[in-house]
């Protein structure tokens, strides 16, 4: 289930959206990282449907965006299916990539890679 809005498609997981792909093909969410990433191992998930959905609506990038710390995490999407793994703890059936294949950027990321987002190949 997708919907667009001017430049934007909404992205759903269990019916309720969890991100959206902007216009240039950037699918993206903001979530607290205390509460949805996962903690063993540190990864962050994205349910495989929603994957799907913004695969068609013509993401090729994603970002996600801790709140509580200011760093958004970032990766091509190319790279996030090469790399992830398998998980379902209860929210459905999702893929899962760890904290050290993200690109972080923000005044609080510990590391900034020397990759810019822009230019980040997968």
């Amino acid at each position: 289930m997708t919907s667009r809005k001017k430049n934007y498609t909404a992205i759903y997981a269990n019916g309720r959206v969890i991100g959206g792909v902007s216009h240039d093909g950037v699918l993206s969410k903001r979530v607290k990282a205390s509460k949805h990433f996962l903690k063993v191992p540190p990864a962050i998930a994205w349910d495989t449907e929603a994957l799907s959905q913004a695969a068609k609506a013509g993401a090729y990038k994603i970002e996600v965006t801790d709140i509580e710390a200011g760093v958004t995490y970032g990766t091509t999407l190319h790279h996030f299916m090469e790399h992830a793994f398998s998980v379902n703890r209860g929210w459905g059936d999702q893929l899962a990539l760890p904290l050290d294949g993200w690109t972080k950027r923000g005044k609080n990321a510990s590391s900034v890679s020397q990759l810019s987002f822009a230019g980040m190949g997968g």
